[in-house]
């Protein structure tokens, strides 16, 4: 605790990148002490993009009016953060709705395999364990778990080889684990289990050999598009519906407790490649977008800093 707040009162600029905490789901108290800190010490305090809101809960509204007042700059991943933040505060003089941080990364250029472990299309399949609905109340885990396992059993019906993947995976430290949650859920099925870790290059380059991703990780489905990858995605948040909608693929995403085993079948074999795989343009113009707060933010900074000498 005495390293962080040295770190952040030594600190000119403070970015707090997310993921995703800034909603009513979690308690962010610990993270509205840690702006309050950075401002208190005289640092600015940056908001990457995220996903916000609604605000809704007396303990959600109430840490967000803290950070609200500390923040010199915020960005957003979708419109409907936007809207949160501006029906419960005034926007920062810099704001901005922007692409997610991770389509910045660059695939690296991979060399063709030297082994071919199987001649079957590769599925990759993104669980995680989950207990609430995206809208009311009504969710059972058991019946997600169910649907992506009935997801699995049709891909292998169907001759796919099935891999369970992850971002959040292999890291001690970390309390969650995503692959002991795979290991669970497809017990018993011919579905290898990939546990280790992986930096987002590494994950690029797996999902490189994939035909078809099965997301419930957000990042996973970003991860996947940027690797040309067509993605049908559980929404565990608002942010991978909001995410689809503004790729044009909404009709590959459903709320985490409206997912069956029928709606995957459906989507796989609904599934056109061609029309479901970004193009270099689309690609290009995500990187562009999700690499602009940085531009925005020397600019700002610098015209305050020139204004006080």
């Amino acid at each position: 605790m005495g390293r962080t707040i040295r770190e952040i009162r030594d600190a000119d600029i403070v970015i707090s990148s997310g993921g995703t905490y800034l909603v009513d789901h979690y308690n962010f108290s610990g993270r509205a002490l840690e702006l309050e800190l950075a401002k208190a010490f005289g640092g600015k305090v940056v908001l990457w993009t995220q996903s916000m809101g609604p605000f809704q809960t007396t303990r959600s509204a109430r840490d967000f009016a803290k950070i609200a007042q500390v923040v010199d700059a915020v960005f957003f991943r979708d419109e409907k953060s936007r809207v949160s933040w501006s029906n419960a505060a005034p926007l920062p003089l810099v704001s901005a709705v922007v692409a997610d941080a991770a389509f910045a990364i660059t695939p690296t250029v991979s060399s063709a395999s030297a082994c071919i472990r199987d001649s079957r299309p590769t599925a990759i399949i993104s669980v995680r364990e989950w207990r609430t609905a995206v809208v009311g109340e009504a969710f059972s885990f058991d019946s997600y778990a169910q649907a992506m396992r009935e997801g699995a059993i049709y891909l292998l019906s169907k001759g796919w080889r099935c891999v369970a993947l992850s971002t959040c995976q292999g890291v001690e430290r970390y309390a969650i684990n995503d692959s002991k949650t795979a290991t669970a859920i497809f017990d018993g099925l011919d579905v290898e289990i990939n546990s280790a870790h992986h930096t987002p290059s590494q994950l690029i380059r797996e999902l490189e050999d994939a035909k078809l991703v099965v997301s419930t990780r957000m990042h996973l489905a970003i991860l996947a598009t940027i690797a040309r990858v067509p993605v049908i995605a559980i929404a565990y948040e608002f942010k991978t519906t909001e995410l689809f909608a503004a790729l044009g693929r909404s009709a590959n995403v459903t709320n985490i407790e409206d997912v069956s085993g029928g709606w995957i079948q459906d989507r796989v074999d609904a599934l056109e490649i061609s029309s479901n795989v970004l193009s270099d343009d689309e690609i290009a113009e995500l990187s562009k977008s999700s690499s602009s707060p940085a531009i925005q933010l020397i600019r700002a900074f610098s015209l305050s800093a020139a204004l006080k000498s």
